[in-house]
């Protein structure tokens, strides 16, 4: 396979990075002007979001750019905050609502509360929560799930091993203890968000399953409450809103190859906030330029790029696993709309045309905790995790070989390959479909925090290199070489 890197025409770089960067701060924007703070799936903000990314692949000349509506149940939140009553003293303590939990009538509710440490089975045997308000104190899994094998390192310092043992991501026990209080007769749920250790109160994320009210408070909060427990104390929740159908939007846009029954995907999400997702996002936009400018290499098959919808909420793109519930009952419990599951999206469509896919997400920073169990912006990239796909127990040898050979050549530090999927590249694999899968951690995913300066600015120019060199590679290779494939499934609480 040829290093294509040593032909690549002169480019101002520093040029290139305001302009990539320049997208994640006009996509954050979008989203922290918005009435949730972020591009939230079937929100105003979200739909922008998705204009803004067609009108880019228009404007950079790519043919047959769509923005595809996806039916997506919608939970909107109206009123949320949350209380505390110490004798005749009331105190309002800062809360975020939780995405898709139940609601409380308009006055909220109001209950003992009790803390139920990390609401562990053994822990909620020792409390009677019945009737009350449960708090938990939400902790993120000690380290990461095996990641299967580990293929190929490129970690130029060794510095990657301590932050692969100390996340705020996966959480061990938010979805568990939910569950706990549902089962044990709790009639509401606050989460301690003490995987951040500070004043951070919202996540969110897919969860939970629409028994209870819920929100999330912060670690700073949480040790307050919890030294304030050793005396009897009421807590009143409220959390208000609405639910329903609405739409979210796919955006596609092709560049034609000289065969139309073949095609490469690039793909990314547009939801979220600015690491996770404004900066895969940047990342496809800046491949689309290259492969739309007057001296971009010309390829065989065509090429599709596709920045799906709703990746943070309930609906789905290729398949009905997407949604993280069944559709029985997600058409129950948002009274959807008769006939919203016969959709099908031209993602789906595609698949018999689809030779390999690539997904970007998270171009990170690296955070790491410091003495006060809080983050801290490291200066190095976060840790990043390639997935290639492959038979059984193996990566394709292709695939793996142009990773590599890209992560050397744009001396993509801390870089580690396997065939672990997480992320939207999950999907395809599941599907059976090759994969290169990208994606790191950030600390403040699914938070406010979750801001312009969490990005890994000075990389996004080399992994738009990246990409465009493995779609080179891509494109050479026959689609007999790249099958099959075996789906790697993660499991994480």
């Amino acid at each position: 396979m040829t290093n294509t890197r040593s032909n690549r025409p002169h480019r101002d770089t520093a040029a290139v990075e305001e302009e990539l960067f320049r997208h994640v701060v006009d996509l954050y924007e979008i989203g922290r002007k918005g009435r949730y703070g972020y591009r939230m799936p079937g929100t105003e903000a979200d739909h922008e979001g998705a204009r803004y990314v067609a009108a880019e692949l228009r404007r950079l000349g790519l043919g047959d750019v769509v923005m595809e509506p996806v039916p997506v149940a919608l939970a909107l939140p109206e009123t949320w905050s949350f209380a505390v009553k110490e004798g005749s003293v009331i105190r309002s303590v800062a809360c975020s609502f939780v995405r898709y939990a139940g609601y409380t009538p308009s006055q909220g509710m109001t209950a003992e509360l009790v803390h139920v440490g990390r609401g562990s089975s053994a822990e909620f045997e020792t409390a009677d929560v019945r009737g009350k308000i449960v708090l938990v104190d939400i902790v993120p899994i000690p380290a990461l799930p095996d990641l299967g094998p580990r293929y190929f390192s490129y970690d130029a310092h060794d510095t990657s091993s301590r932050d692969l043992a100390d996340l705020a991501w996966p959480l061990l026990n938010m979805n568990s203890s939910y569950q706990e209080a549902v089962k044990r007769g709790a009639v509401g749920w606050v989460g301690s968000l003490e995987a951040f250790g500070d004043d951070t109160c919202e996540y969110h994320h897919l969860y939970f399953r629409y028994e209870l009210p819920a929100v999330t408070i912060s670690a700073v909060d949480g040790r307050i409450l919890k030294e304030q427990l050793r005396s009897p104390m009421t807590a009143t929740l409220t959390l208000t809103g609405s639910r329903g159908q609405g739409v979210s939007y796919n955006v596609y846009g092709v560049v034609r190859g000289r065969r139309s029954d073949e095609c490469i995907v690039v793909k990314t999400h547009h939801d979220g906030w600015a690491t996770n997702e404004a900066s895969g996002t940047a990342v496809a936009l800046g491949v689309a330029k290259r492969m739309t400018a007057a001296d971009a290499p010309k390829l065989d098959r065509t090429l599709v790029f596709f920045f799906r919808a709703s990746h943070f909420g309930i609906g789905w793109t290729i398949t009905p696993d997407d949604m993280h519930i069944s559709v029985a009952d997600a058409t129950r419990i948002f009274g959807l709309n008769a006939g919203w599951d016969s959709f099908s999206s031209r993602a789906r469509d595609l698949l018999p045309k689809t030779v390999v896919v690539n997904n970007i997400e998270m171009i990170g920073a690296q955070y790491r905790r410091g003495a006060d169990r809080r983050w801290f912006k490291a200066d190095v990239p976060a840790v990043r995790y390639w997935g290639v796909t492959g038979p059984e127990g193996g990566a394709n040898p292709i695939l793996l070989k142009a990773v590599q050979q890209v992560i050397v050549s744009n001396d993509l530090d801390r870089s580690h390959i396997s065939n672990f999927m997480i992320g939207d590249g999950m999907t395809y694999s599941d599907l059976a479909v090759p994969v290169v899968n990208l994606i790191s951690h950030n600390a403040f995913q699914f938070t406010r925090k979750d801001t312009p300066e969490t990005v890994m600015k000075e990389d996004l120019p080399k992994l738009v290199e990246a990409f465009v060199e493995l779609v080179q590679s891509e494109d050479v290779a026959s689609a007999e070489a790249l099958h099959p494939v075996a789906p790697f499934a993660l499991n994480v609480p």
